[in-house]
């Protein structure tokens, strides 16, 4: 198994990551905004953010909350801040307004659902990912692609023809 795995949508969204042994937090810094971090010794730092509209407002529904778990509610049940060391994480966009977060940690598993009405938009806003490691992954995703030997002709891009 990979040490962590990101991929995004083809919009540019993220839509799952998964680390092994790392530390993670989830700050509330609006009332439609969450910004989580993770970090682990394969990837360094990862920040996300994910979204609503204004008008909407993200819900954090924690299944069960365990003691090693640092969680701060507000009063009206608003998830503010979340924070856990040497877990498993994994993220992942069910439904345009539904992200699941497993959290795991020797036999224990947290489930975190994070839910709107609308949408939730997401990106990642920060990363520690070299750009060798990116590559080396690009490489190994080319490898697995069928190799059909078939290709567009040379006069498919030749700028004269092109707008013929």
């Amino acid at each position: 198994m990979n040490d962590f795995i990101v991929r995004l949508t083809p919009s540019g969204h993220v839509d799952e990551v998964i680390l092994a042994s790392a530390s993670f937090s989830m700050l509330r810094t609006g009332i439609s905004r969450y910004r989580l971090n993770a970090s682990s010794s394969a990837l360094k730092n990862i920040a996300l953010e994910l979204w609503t509209s204004k008008k909407g407002q993200i819900k954090a529904f924690i299944e069960n909350e365990e003691d090693w778990m640092s969680v701060s509610w507000k009063t009206d049940g608003i998830l503010e801040r979340l924070h856990v060391d040497k877990c498993s994480i994994h993220l992942e966009q069910m439904d345009r307004g539904f992200y699941w977060i497993g959290l795991s940690r020797e036999d224990d598993t947290v489930n975190i659902q994070l839910t709107t009405k609308g949408y939730i938009k997401s990106k990642i806003v920060e990363s520690n990912i070299s750009a060798s490691l990116k590559a080396q992954r690009f490489r190994e995703w080319v490898r697995k692609q069928p190799q059909t030997g078939i290709s567009l002709p040379d006069e498919a891009c030749d700028r004269g023809s092109i707008y013929e």
